[in-house]
């Protein structure tokens, strides 16, 4: 009894260690897979420190190409004046263009008085020019008349 007890044992460590070794086994695999995925995110680490030391060189102006931020902030500053000035010459344009309506419309009515004045100047010479063609007629009537007498 106390041997097939002992092989009975024996059979049960064995089977554990069979059992041990697979999870270790397992655990190497596991263990290698790990290695090798973190061996990738090392190389993608490294790709993107590159990337990001390469960007904030380009942003602060390493290398003598001048800082990206200060290039920005003059660019918004000629801008900024640009259209300053473009509001300035359009406010003057639109002065300009409301002082020759200004001027535009004082002339036209300055025609149209002249025209007026000129109308009512014409009419009085009509008058005179009626007026002594009714004397000159009557002037001939009567000299025709005395002449007929």
């Amino acid at each position: 009894m106390a041997s097939s007890r002992n092989t009975d044992d024996r059979n049960a460590i064995a089977a554990q260690l069979a059992s041990t070794q697979s999870l270790i086994q397992a655990l190497l695999k596991e263990i290698r897979d790990d290695t090798i995925v973190q061996a990738a995110l090392k190389t993608e680490m490294k790709t993107l420190r590159e990337n990001v030391s390469m960007l904030s060189n380009i942003i602060r102006g390493g290398d003598n190409g001048g800082s990206l931020l200060t290039e920005v902030a003059l660019l918004k500053r000629q801008t900024d004046e640009l259209e300053e000035r473009l509001g300035g010459i359009q406010s003057g344009l639109l002065r300009q263009a409301e002082q020759r309506h200004a001027d535009e419309k004082a002339r036209m009515a300055m025609v149209h008085e002249d025209v007026k004045a000129t109308r009512v100047e014409k009419r009085k010479r009509l008058a005179i020019y009626a007026s002594i063609v009714v004397a000159i007629m009557s002037v001939a009537g009567t000299a025709l008349g005395l002449l007929l007498k």
